[in-house]
């Protein structure tokens, strides 16, 4: 109907929605505060910005709206410092932990590791632990500790509730190793890590593969000691076995003599060769051979 004060207006009565655009920081600061009023949830908005901060994009914004768009979403104060205070030049570390018990998982996901890594030490919330975080990272960039995006390579993984060494991590994060720009003493003491944990993987599959293969019953300790005790007691029989062999000549047994005289006792004296003879003879015949 027409409307004196609206020259050439138009109600619309109907419409319909074509296209939708996300703006993360809008022209009007009071539609985030608007949209929470109206129970629309502003968190994957704040996700999305953060993520875009923290992975190195760059959005351009006065620093004045960027100040007025956290306080009209009442952003914790953490939070605003972390993104509106100057940055420091970046100071990489290796805060990698060494004795992370290791996953035989060859299927790696670094982008969702990364995120659960993160998450467990903090970093959805007010007070993350950038120590915390730093253990499944090769590298990390210790003047901003606060930020997602310092935190690089990761190598492992939140599995059943466990961090662990992740074999097919610790191979990606090895290639990548070389692309950053970390430096060189800081990439030499990660690619120790690396070595390290392949060093554990390989002796760990070496072990497995020797158990599997004798299906020993007893310890490798036990097999030692039995086998130096059978190597003792063959030179101990050979050693009988010489002595007697070599005395054979000169002290033949009369098998054949039928003189009934000899069955008369008699009393010998027996030197200490002859002595140690009658004693070998006699193990000979005790042991039957």
């Amino acid at each position: 109907m027409p409307d004196g004060d609206r020259p050439f207006g138009i109600d619309f009565t109907k419409q319909e929605l074509l296209e939708i655009s996300v703006c993360p920081v809008p022209c009007n600061p009071n539609a985030l505060q608007e949209a929470k009023a109206n129970g629309i949830d502003t968190g994957p908005l704040r996700e999305w910005a953060s993520k875009v901060l923290d992975e190195g994009g760059h959005v351009l914004i006065p620093r004045n709206l960027l100040e007025e768009t956290f306080r009209q979403a009442k952003t914790p104060r953490t939070t605003r410092q972390k993104y509106l205070a100057k940055s420091e030049a970046s100071d990489w570390k290796v805060g990698a932990a060494r004795d992370l018990p290791i996953d035989e998982s060859d299927s790696w996901d670094g982008p969702a590791a990364a995120k659960r890594m993160l998450d467990d030490a903090g970093f959805d919330g007010d007070s993350p632990d950038g120590a915390k975080a730093s253990r499944g990272f090769l590298l990390h960039d210790a003047a901003n500790p606060m930020l997602r995006g310092s935190y690089k390579l990761p190598f492992a993984d939140i599995v059943d509730g466990e961090l662990k060494a992740v074999k097919a991590g610790i191979s990606a994060a090895k290639g990548r190793l070389d692309q950053t720009d970390a430096p060189p003493t800081v990439l030499d003491e990660a690619s120790i890590v690396v070595g390290d944990y392949e060093k554990r993987i390989g002796e760990d599959k070496t072990i497995v593969a020797t158990v599997e293969k004798a299906g020993r019953k007893i310890s490798s300790a036990n097999a030692a000691l039995l086998q130096k005790a059978m190597d003792h007691h063959a030179s101990a029989t050979k050693c009988i076995k010489d002595v007697l062999d070599s005395n054979a000549a000169d002290d033949p047994d009369d098998d054949n003599d039928t003189d009934p005289d000899n069955d008369v006792p008699t009393v010998v004296v027996l030197s200490a060769r002859e002595q140690r003879l009658a004693e070998a003879r006699a193990l000979r015949d005790s042991l039957k051979i």
